[in-house]
Order: C-alpha cells, then sequence, then structure tokens
C-alpha cells in the first residue's frame, strides 16, 4: 500500500505524535511505502527506508490556533497535488480541509467546549477568551472533518459516545492507545534514593500538565490534606503552575513533591506504589496506560477514557465517578495504602491489561482497517449501488453479520439509530428516493426499517431483501397478544413485497417463500471466535478455579441476554434454576453468564444457592472462555412458531467449545446428530414437564457420559462455517441483481 498520513509531529513524547509515530513504524516495518505531511519527524523514522516527509512549515506563525489554520491550508494544497499517489489517506482530527479515508480522533473540542472544566468557564481572562474561541473554532472544524471521512477511529468508547452526541457517523471503530511494554514494567529493584524519592513511605505518583486545571492535581492535593500516611510526588513542568503555592497553603510541603519535567518517567513509574490521575476530562492518555504497564493500580474518573481498561474484566484500579469528589478520592487513595494485597493483585491485574495494547497490536490494528478500506475503496468499481442497515441498531452484531455477509460487495451502511426510528423511516425513505440503489438489504424485521423499504419499493420499485433469525409476528404475539395481528399481517407484507429472504434457519426461508418472497436462502449465524484446545482448557482451569467449582462438578450453563418475560414468567436460565432446585444430588452447578433484568428474578428464586452462579454480563471476547468452563451447554427454545423457527447462534458458540447441547423437541434438534445432543420433554421450558424432564436427567447423567458426548460434537460443522455463508448468500445477492437487470 501507498499510505498518506497527516499528523502535526511524529515523536515519541507527545500523545497524537506518539500514535502516528508507531503506526508509521509499524507500516514501515511492513514493507508499506508511507508519505508523512507533517512538520516535524523524529530522525530515526527519516532513516528507515519507503518514507517521503513532505514538511509543512509553520514556524513563525503567532498563536496555536493560527499555526493549525496554516497547517491545514497547506496540507490541502499537497493532497490536491499528491492524492492520486496513494491509496490511503489518514488523518487527525481536523488538520486538513481535504477529503480523509481514515481519521483518528484523539480529542473532542465539542464534548469540550460543554464541560465545566474548560478554561473559559474557570476564568474570563484574555486567556479563558484564547480558549474559549480555539475550542469553538476548532469544534466546527472538526465536524467537517469527520463528515469528510469515510472512517473514523475515535481512541476510547467514551470518544465514540461524544461523537454520535452530534451526528450518525455511519463507520465507527474504537482503537486504544497502546504503550511499550518493554519500556514500562513492573521492577522492584529500582531505589527511590537514587531517584530522589522519599523511601520507607506509600508513594503515589502524579504525572502530566500541572499548568491547567483539567488534570485535576487540585483534587488531589485537597484530598492528601488528610492523607497523613502518604506522601505524592508531581511529575510535569512546573513553569507557570500554581499548585505549588496551592500544596504550601495547605500544609503539604513535606509531603508533596514536585520533579519538574522528567525524561525518566518509566523508572519513576517503577518506584512509585499507585497512579493518580483524576482527570476532569481525558480522551485515552497515554500516561495513564504506561503506569498500567508498569504495574501501577491507578485511580482515574469515568470522564477519562483510558477508564474502560482499568474497569475491564481485570481490575486495575479504582474509576471515581465524579472528579470534584475529593473525599472519595481521598478514600481511594486510602484504600490503596492501607491494603497491599489489594495493590499488589491490582498491580498484576495492570500489566495484564496493558499486555493486551502493545504498541505493535494497536498499530496492527489500524493497518489491519487500512487494508479494508483500501479493499473497499477497489470494490467501488462494482457497477451496483446497494444499502444495507440493521433494525437493531448501528456497530452491534446484526449489523457486523450483515458487513461479513456482503464483504464480497461494496455496500453503503445506514447508521441506523434504534432511538430515532420514526426519523430513520424518513431518511432511509428519503435516500431510496433520491439515489435509487439497486438493492436494499436490512438485517431484522424492525419496523421502522421495513415500513421505509415496503414504501420506497411501492413508489419507485427499488427491491429489498430482508435477513432474520425471528419470526417477528409470533415473536411479537408472545410478548403483546393484542398486537399480534398488526404484526402478522407486516411480516406477510413485507415478505410479500421483498425481493427475497436471508433467513437464519431454513424454517424462516420457508416461511418467507410461502409468504410470496421471490428468492430465499439460509445462513445460519456462526461463532465469532475460535480456540485451540489448549487454550480452552487453560480457559477452563482459569474460570473454574476464579468461580470456586471443583473439577469433579458438572456444569451445565447458558450464555445469554436474561430478558424477563412477565406475561409467561420466564427468561433464559429459568428452566437450569427451578432444575436446580429440586435436585437431590450435590455434584450439578448450573452457571449463567449474562445480564438483563431477569437476572434478579433469577437470583431471587434461587435463593442464594450454593451451585447456582451469576456470572453478570462479561466481555465478548470471553464468553468462549466461559463456555469452557462447563460441561453441558442448555439451549431452551419453546415448540410454537417462535422457539420451532430458530437456531440461534448459541449453537455454533456451543459447539466451537465442544459443548453437548441440552434442548426441547424444536425441529432443531431433529436436523442434527442425536449423539452429541440430549433432547428433554415438553414443548416449552417454562413449563413443569420440560422442567421435570431435566431435573430426571440431570439426576442421571454422568461426567464420563458427558465427555464421551463431548468426544463427537463437531467442532466445525460446515453448516455454520462463515466463509461458506459469505459465497452463499453472494451467490444470492448477484443472482437477484441479475434477475432484475433482466427484468
Amino acid at each position: 500500500m501507498n499510505i498518506c498520513i497527516v499528523t502535526h509531529k511524529l515523536l515519541k513524547g507527545d500523545g497524537q505524535a506518539r500514535v502516528n509515530y508507531e503506526i508509521v513504524k509499524e507500516v514501515l516495518n511492513r514493507n508499506h511505502n508511507v508519505t508523512v505531511f507533517a512538520s516535524y519527524v523524529a530522525p530515526e523514522l527519516l532513516s528507515m527506508p519507503n518514507l517521503n516527509w513532505i514538511k509543512v512549515p509553520i514556524k513563525g506563525w503567532p498563536t496555536q490556533l493560527l499555526k493549525n489554520q496554516i497547517f491545514a491550508l497547506i496540507s490541502t494544497v499537497l493532497l490536491l497535488i499528491h492524492r492520486r499517489k496513494f491509496d490511503l489517506v489518514m488523518v487527525n482530527g481536523f488538520i486538513t480541509w481535504a477529503k480523509s479515508d481514515v481519521n483518528a480522533v484523539h480529542f473532542v473540542h465539542s464534548s469540550w467546549l460543554k464541560s465545566r472544566a474548560h478554561p473559559f468557564r474557570l476564568k474570563k481572562n484574555v486567556f479563558g477568551y484564547y480558549q474559549l474561541l480555539f475550542t469553538y473554532i476548532n469544534s466546527i472544524f472538526e465536524k467537517i472533518a469527520f463528515s469528510r471521512s469515510k472512517q473514523l477511529v475515535p481512541v476510547s468508547e467514551k470518544v465514540k459516545t461524544e461523537i454520535q452526541e452530534f451526528a450518525n457517523y455511519p463507520n465507527l471503530r474504537v482503537i486504544m492507545n497502546g504503550v511499550d511494554t518493554r519500556e514500562f514494567y513492573p521492577d522492584q529493584s529500582i531505589s527511590r534514593g537514587q531517584l530522589g524519592l522519599p523511601e520507607n513511605v506509600t508513594l503515589a505518583l502524579f504525572a502530566g500538565d500541572i499548568k491547567s486545571s483539567r488534570k485535576n492535581l487540585d483534587s488531589v492535593l485537597k484530598a492528601m490534606v488528610d492523607l497523613k500516611d502518604i506522601h505524592l510526588v508531581v511529575a510535569g513542568s512546573t513553569n507557570g503552575s500554581p499548585y505549588i503555592k496551592l500544596a504550601e497553603q495547605l500544609g503539604l510541603k513535606e509531603r508533596v513533591q514536585f520533579l519538574g519535567f522528567r525524561k525518566d518517567m518509566a523508572s519513576l513509574m517503577k518506584a512509585a506504589d499507585f497512579f493518580v490521575f483524576p482527570s476532569r476530562y481525558e480522551a485515552c492518555t497515554l500516561v495513564v496506560i504506561e503506569a498500567l504497564a508498569s504495574g501501577l493500580p491507578v485511580i482515574t474518573t469515568y470522564q477519562s477514557g483510558v477508564s474502560e481498561l482499568i474497569t475491564s474484566d481485570l481490575t486495575a484500579g479504582i474509576v471515581l465517578d465524579d472528579p470534584e469528589d475529593v473525599e472519595g478520592l481521598g478514600q481511594a487513595m486510602k484504600q490503596l495504602s492501607e491494603y497491599p494485597e489489594l495493590r499488589q493483585q491490582m498491580g498484576i491485574n495492570a500489566r495484564k491489561v496493558s499486555e493486551r495494547q502493545r504498541w505493535e497490536d494497536v498499530a496492527g490494528e489500524y493497518i489491519a482497517l487500512f487494508e479494508e478500506v483500501v479493499e473497499v475503496k477497489k470494490k467501488k468499481k462494482d457497477p451496483y449501488k446497494l444499502l444495507g442497515f440493521a433494525t437493531q441498531g448501528s456497530n452491534g452484531d446484526d449489523e457486523n453479520r450483515l458487513r461479513a455477509l456482503l464483504s464480497n460487495f461494496s455496500v453503503n451502511f445506514y447508521p441506523f439509530g434504534r432511538q430515532r426510528k420514526l426519523l430513520n423511516t424518513w431518511k432511509i425513505f428519503r435516500y431510496i428516493f433520491r439515489e435509487r440503489p439497486n438493492l436494499i438489504i436490512m438485517e431484522g424485521t424492525g419496523i421502522a426499517g421495513g415500513m421505509a423499504l415496503i414504501a420506497g419499493n411501492l413508489l419507485t420499485k427499488v427491491p429489498y431483501v430482508v435477513s432474520s433469525g425471528d419470526a417477528v409476528g409470533p415473536f411479537i404475539s408472545s410478548q403483546f397478544p393484542l398486537l399480534g395481528p398488526l404484526f402478522n399481517l407486516y411480516e406477510k407484507l413485507l415478505y410479500k413485497r421483498s425481493i427475497g429472504f436471508i433467513g437464519w434457519t431454513p424454517y424462516l426461508a420457508g416461511r418467507a417463500l410461502t409468504y410470496g418472497t421471490t428468492f430465499g436462502m439460509t445462513a445460519a449465524g456462526w461463532a465469532p471466535f475460535s480456540y485451540s484446545e489448549e487454550e480452552l482448557k487453560k480457559s477452563r482451569s482459569r474460570i473454574r478455579s476464579n468461580l470456586g467449582i471443583p473439577e469433579s462438578q458438572i456444569v451445565i450453563g447458558i450464555v445469554g441476554t436474561l430478558n424477563w418475560n412477565h406475561r409467561i414468567g420466564y427468561c433464559y436460565g429459568y428452566e437450569l434454576v427451578m432444575a436446580l432446585l429440586k435436585l437431590k444430588r450435590q455434584d450439578v452447578t448450573v452457571l449463567i453468564v449474562g445480564d438483563g433484568n431477569g437476572k434478579a428474578k433469577l437470583e431471587e428464586l434461587s435463593g442464594n444457592h450454593s451451585n447456582i452462579i451469576f456470572t453478570g454480563r462479561v466481555l465478548r471476547e470471553e464468553v468462549p472462555a466461559y463456555l469452557s468452563a462447563m460441561d453441558l451447554a442448555s439451549l431452551p427454545q419453546s415448540v410454537d412458531q417462535v422457539g420451532s423457527f430458530r437456531y440461534t447462534t448459541k449453537v455454533s458458540e456451543y459447539l466451537s467449545v465442544g459443548l453437548p447441547i441440552v434442548t426441547g423437541n424444536i425441529p432443531m434438534s431433529y436436523d442434527l446428530d442425536k449423539n452429541w445432543i440430549y433432547r428433554l420433554h415438553g414443548n416449552k421450558p417454562w413449563d413443569r414437564t420440560y422442567t421435570q424432564s431435566m431435573v430426571d436427567f440431570l439426576e442421571q447423567v454422568t461426567l464420563k457420559e458427558v465427555e464421551e458426548r463431548r468426544l463427537r460434537v463437531p467442532r466445525n460443522l460446515s453448516l455454520f462455517d462463515k466463509e461458506k455463508q459469505i459465497n452463499n448468500v453472494s451467490e444470492f445477492i448477484k443472482d437477484i441483481l441479475m434477475y432484475k437487470r433482466g427484468s
């Protein structure tokens, strides 16, 4: 690839500049060509082959605001001259007026403008007004820059949410910042004395810009007043900082040490006990990730995007709700000071979390995205104009499934927002009327999207395809009986007007064909992960150990969203809880992985039974680990027009980790090999027959029998093969397009 990156600087010692530095270095290591429009490039990069630096001179211009505008104008001209040479252009926020392929968003000025910590809200002086002007202008220009980019890359989920607050951008992918784990690592042999730090005390470290209030050093100092056993060291240039005087006023001169600007941050972090950084606004600061890599527990706030790492599956510190909560900050610091075991465990977790954020891996994520974007650009030569969207919302599992199924085509994806259904209906209809796409593919059967397709088809004859895993009419009837007839009518009309239907099961495809769709096919869901046997064994041991489940226990479990249906009194896991409460043997454990409004109800029904474990919500990437801790997987579906039409992706996920399945008399259970399926009696998993059948089964089943069945579970059943599904759907869509062209 020939890649162009537009950034002010490329060097190690600055946040945005460091991210681009690492991306460029990794791109060059992979033998791609890079052209950089920048004012400064680190000398060590200039010595690397395949790098072309085109300097953007801004030296001598007064104020950063004016420098940024000059840089934007020059880089725009340069891109107009050189654009055709590049396969991809990456920019950083508002840095040019030219269009870009990828825009890495390190800061959202529109959100910073609203912050209580903005300098203008603190001081109405010349500096405050300048900052107001600087932020306001950038908030306008960044929106223009975002709208002129094909792909936005927010550096945290927080930044992603901020972007979505003022616009519904179609392509957002979070890539968090990284860390050099070889430079920053735990090392207890570091001597505090050699670094000029106090010894034999609990030592907290703060690092960053200590001239402005955004980093919130003032709250740290106020919290320190009552923390007599803690010493604080502050790293950061003291020129113009008001906090040295504040520390003296608070009587902290003996316990707070200002180090000034330091280049030996890695050593300072190795010598500290914990890192405190209660920022009032932060996108994804590097210094916190460096602290994590150094094995330091971190105290920060939810106003900092990096808090997402600290509150992940491995708790690596304490996150405060409010940066102004001085009392809460003091309690957090006191807790880390008084409980060294907690500090040690958090430090271990911190290092593990940071190892997922190595610069090589982060840069690799960017390069993988570059390759995807370039591939999509190549497909733009496709003569067909296709529109896709998922009624369950943009950037969710359903949209990701549809993107995968249509990955052989160039598709414009509409950013469907679930909270703006009427607006979605209007926008999709307007797009159909104005653009007249060759084909629209909708994942899901939501009425907001469906009515737009029906209306568009009636008025413009634009054809559409529906992909779904549910029979919407019966499903709504089960939840709201009075609405059942209306949604049954809607479902029939939706399928009758469609040119094609992609069902997650053959039963759904048959239903759509019966209602009048022209073409139909099956594309079952696939497991979004793949683990080796060795990885599964390690995960099983880890999860069972964490949950206190001995290997002698038979574990039957389920993974899913626990939504309680008040009309029938049921949610996933109900059948397991009710069965275990009746079970006489003690060597069976129920493991319910997931969250929702039904979790509290199930916990209430279980009565704190020691053999019923609720994990709550777990990270998507941790799902296979929890599945590996099970011996049997429950697949509760009702034998009616809701359950009988479904497979659910649970089947493929259970198979991918080699789990025998326990289910009822649903049609799917007869499609698959009975040698690894246990079939229970009872039409509905909430009725007594099904529960009693589950009890009878669990009373008799043995670990040996389960293991024998486990060996017969097919890990790669072709029915759930992702690549096969993609190829089948590609042929399906091509045939529909050819059919419409011929007609």
